[in-house]
């Protein structure tokens, strides 16, 4: 990855991330995507000619555009400005705000600006002073909108008022995390809406506000937050007159006996209180018990929900819930969509059944009787139930979460586990029931949350396909074990059951491990013991853990198997090629080759061919594996959306349009996050919904999979304060190793998803220049890829030195580049001059692929739609040009072709859902745009010159 230029920061990703429903930090992941390409910023150097200079991001001459101001105003009385501190943490603040052009925001008591934001919690006098003529009702601990209730802690309303003397949001609160929320979800759409992310002024439904292209003109007049990720929008009506005599709102509040019950009552209530279809919003409030005074409102409506014409997401998932089939079982009870139950789909939800069942009563025999646990019928312990959804995200919408399966996010549901089906995932079903089993028996309360993690583990036993036990040695040789402090942090204030900060594909069998190591005759006491341990107990646990083990170990005798082998391929995945080291594919084993030094290569210099590189010395370096197909591929980035991610329906959309194209192959790309260039910490960035998560990753590769594609798994680096990953370096030793004890995490958690998923293709890193002369830390990494993941490896090298520089081509099966080459210096260069300059870029590429006798892979190429994209390749923006984007093309594959020593070529870039509903509205912008001056070919002319290279026939 490379940096894509700021004004299409919202054009990609970072309002359509942040403008999703609010519950992760979905911000980090959107910004860090799309960065300009260059290495440094700063455009090649090519003879002949002066360095072309980089085209505008807008037309020379033009007006400048007004600022808005997004004012939010906070009451007077707002305890010490803790709404104002809050909404400063938030994404919106933090992580669109420095990118905003034309665009600023103040917050506090006195805020006044372009537009006004109101923010309150209920009963909210400051805004209920201003809601005269509007369906709103406000109690201390519930607010209402058009006679439906809200009162859960995490819901909230934004409201227009359209008869203000400029455009002004009311957004209240049950609690103040509800109400910040709402409105850090409400900026990004007011921030969009004023062009700050690029664009035209105005949101893309702001005719139909009869305020057409202005500031504070949405596509809705309402927006509610009904829960993480359940959203009411709509658009205002005149009010009907009053009925002679209306039955009191707050009646909606009485909780029926069963949250099934309660759904149904809620709704039935609040649709006969306002006369109007009902919202779903009741339920949750009577589901929660909350208990509100009588709610007061300043004046009779004059305006109403348009009800007909709304979306609302806790309806349809109360309709969804509804009909839900029951398949009940002694210890697990399975509610089944209808369609799922009919043909073969009922047998395979019966062997569901029974695994499930099974597992629990395995994992019930080593917890306490069921004496202190809840009753069912006959004093045994109720069924689990467990909703299967039909993808994952209905999975996210019905439960606040997403993951192979996860706990119920929402009062009032009658599931306590949602999961989505896939037979691969039955390990990850066991350990979310087995969290379930050790809840309900009062085992998990006081712990922290790696170690609840670790039990539940501990009761499941498998992880990804091997015993937990087996991944030991592994982790320890390739020095990935967490800290003593990691793995005893808290965790976060109010959100209990959320997911730990942390690499858990590689943390999760150690917390298993200190569970076991601990003493005590039962679950219970070791679970005791776990609650007093102190960071230096935990700390010398882990050297002893780190050292190499005796021969006959504790666990080795107690399980009757060696620690070691591998972790298997997922069931059903097809195999992957032999490893090219005997024994390679054995946890345990770090041991690396002697490697040459790096081949003095010429760096690039167009449009003169280099001269070919010596060969290295010979050497008992990795053996080139059989070689693969030539890779017809696209950069596939995730649209950072629940509804347009890696783990949505809409990327078999996404996958048959590159298919009808003769695309074979695609690239994923998860992300971590460094906050600067010499920042030793990374961060995963995989948390939230709208992010690269590793469930949506595995969900990619087995959707590529199933449509006959192959997969480069390619883990990038997302480096804040404008820079990039080739800036990376640290300044003095210890935040050397502290980085490369991140990265090292961070890329072996990412192999062990890729080989789990049945990637063909793994990438150890991405243009990461500045860490090159670490020549050490890559290979052990490399080494410990290689034990872990059987495909073949590539490094994912920048254009500008990378190839030329790194020491480690020789471990690789690949080399890698992201080429970025420029083809010409003169704007107004011909057919003739391109060629020439793609022929010099394709014999410096055959010479680097003949200098470390390995096929080379274009893990990124492309060109954006902009005037002359072939000076610098790298850049976006500019005047907008399909023509010249397609010329670009046309020259550089016409030179290439499809020799022998070149893998494949990856184009960069298509999105995972660009055809995904409900689009923010700098995405639909985005998509309707077709002469924006970014990399997106599809639908463009370029469109025809990949094709074309594609074809099956072409040579």
């Amino acid at each position: 990855m490379a940096r894509l230029a700021a004004c299409c920061l919202a054009a990609v990703g970072l309002v359509a991330a942040c403008a999703a429903p609010a519950g992760g930090a979905a911000g980090d992941d959107a910004q860090r995507a799309r960065q300009d390409r260059s290495p440094g910023g700063v455009a090649p150097v090519v003879p002949a000619a002066p360095a072309p200079a980089v085209p505008p991001a807008t037309a020379a001459g033009a007006p400048a555009r007004p600022v808005t101001v997004l004012a939010v105003r906070t009451p007077a009385g707002d305890g010490g400005g803790a709404l104002a501190a809050a909404l400063r943490e938030g994404r919106f603040y933090r992580r669109a705000l420095p990118h905003l052009a034309g665009v600023r925001i103040e917050v506090g008591p006195a805020a006044a600006g372009t537009v006004d934001v109101l923010l309150d919690v209920a009963p909210a006098p400051m805004a209920a002073a201003r809601s005269a003529g509007l369906p709103l009702r406000f109690a201390a601990g519930a607010v209402e909108l058009g006679g439906s209730r809200y009162a859960a802690p995490e819901q909230a309303l934004a409201v227009r008022q359209p008869a203000a003397p400029r455009p002004t949001w009311l957004v209240v609160g049950v609690s103040a995390g509800g109400a910040v929320a709402l409105a850090d979800r409400l900026l990004f759409e007011l921030a969009a809406a004023a062009g700050g992310f690029g664009g035209a002024v105005g949101g893309a439904d702001g005719a139909a506000d009869g305020g057409a292209n202005r500031p504070g003109a949405l596509g809705f007049d309402y927006l509610v937050r009904e829960g993480p990720r359940l959203e009411r929008s709509g658009r205002w009506r005149p009010a009907p007159p009053p009925a002679a005599s209306a039955p009191p709102a707050a009646s909606a509040a009485a909780a029926p006996s069963t949250p099934a019950s309660a759904a149904a009552g809620a709704v039935a209530s609040t649709a006969a209180a306002s006369g109007a279809p009902a919202s779903g919003a009741a339920a949750i409030g009577a589901a929660a018990g909350a208990r509100t005074p009588p709610a007061v409102r300043a004046a009779p409506a004059v305006l109403a929900p348009d009800t007909a014409g709304e979306r609302d997401d806790l309806r349809e998932w109360q309709r969804a819930a509804a009909a839900l089939r029951e398949l009940p079982g002694k210890r697990v009870t399975l509610l089944v969509p209808p369609a799922r139950l009919d043909g073969p789909g009922r047998a395979e939800m019966a062997r569901l059944g029974g695994a499930l069942d099974e597992a629990v009563a395995a994992m019930a025999t080593r917890l306490p009787p069921a004496a202190g646990r809840q009753q069912g019928e006959g004093g045994q312990p109720p069924p689990i139930v467990v909703a299967v959804e039909d993808d994952l995200v209905a999975e996210a919408r019905h439960a606040g979460a997403i993951g192979e399966a996860v706990p119920a996010g929402i009062p009032g549901d009658r599931a306590e586990l949602h999961l989505v089906y896939h037979s691969d995932d039955l390990f990850a079903y066991r350990v979310a029931l087995a969290a379930r089993l050790l809840e309900r028996a009062g085992l998990a309360g006081g712990l922290p949350p790696w170690l609840e993690r670790g039990a539940a583990l501990w009761l499941a036993g498998e992880w990804y396909g091997r015993p937990w036990r087996d991944w030991l040695p592994w982790l320890a040789g390739a020095a990935v074990l967490p800290s003593a402090a990691e793995l005893l942090a808290p965790g976060e204030p109010g959100a209990p059951g959320a997911a730990p900060e942390g690499p858990s594909v590689l943390w999760t069998p150690v917390a298993a491990a200190l569970v076991d190591h601990l003493p005590g005759p039962t679950l219970a006491a070791r679970l005791d013991t776990a609650r007093r341990l102190t960071p230096r107990e935990v700390d010398a646990w882990l050297a002893s853990l780190a050292a190499p083990p005796p021969p006959h170990s504790r666990d080795e005798a107690r399980e009757g198997h060696a620690a070691g082998p591998g972790p298997v391929a997922a069931p059903g995945a097809a195999a992957h090629p032999p490893s090219a080291r005997s024994g390679r594919s054995q946890l345990g084993d770090a041991t690396v080759t002697a490697t040459p030094p790096a081949a003095p290569a010429t760096p690039w210099r167009p449009p003169a061919p280099a001269p070919p590189a010596p060969a290295p010395p010979a050497t008992a370096a990795t053996p080139l594996r059989p070689p693969l197909p030539f890779l017809r591929g696209v950069s596939l980035a995730m649209e950072n959306s629940l509804d347009g991610g890696y783990h949505a329906p809409a990327l078999d959309r996404e996958l048959d349009r590159l298919a009808a194209l003769g695309v074979d192959a695609v690239s994923l790309m998860p992300f971590a996050y460094q906050e600067a260039p010499a920042a030793p910490r990374l961060r995963l960035l995989n948390g939230a919904p709208e992010s690269e998560t590793d469930v949506g990753l595995i969900h990619a590769v087995r959707r590529a999979r199933a449509h006959g594609f192959r997969t480069l798994y390619k883990p990038h680096v997302w480096v804040g304060g404008g820079s990039w990953p080739g800036d990376v370096a640290m300044r003095d030793e210890p935040a050397w190793q502290a980085w490369w004890r991140d990265y090292r995490r961070y890329v072996l958690h990412h192999a062990v998803l890729a080989r789990w998923s049945g990637a063909d293709l793994f990438s150890v890193g991405c243009e990461l220049s500045g860490t090159l002369g670490r020549a050490e830390d890559w290979r052990r990494l490399i080494a410990a890829v290689r034990q872990v993941f059987p495909g073949p490896l590539t490094y994912s090298g920048n254009w500008s030195g990378d190839l030329e520089r790194a020491p480690f081509w020789e471990q690789l099966d690949l080399i890698g580049v992201d080429a970025y080459y420029p083809l010409s210096a003169d704007p107004a260069a011909g057919r003739a001059e391109l060629a020439r300059g793609a022929v010099a870029v394709a014999a410096h590429l055959a010479a680097a692929s003949r200098a470390w006798h390995r096929p080379l892979l274009l893990t990124e190429v492309g060109f954006a739609a902009c005037r002359a994209a072939w000076i610098a390749p790298h850049r976006e923006g500019g005047t907008p040009s399909q023509a010249d984007q397609a010329a670009a093309y046309a020259a550089l594959f016409g030179a290439l072709g499809r020799p022998p020593w070149l893998a494949g070529t990856f184009v960069w870039k298509a999105f995972s859902g660009d055809a995904a509903g409900r689009p923010a509205p700098a995405r639909r912008r985005r998509d309707t745009d077709a002469n924006a001056a970014d990399f997106r070919f599809l639908g463009r002319q370029a469109e025809a010159v990949i094709a074309a290279y594609y074809a099956p026939a072409s040579r």
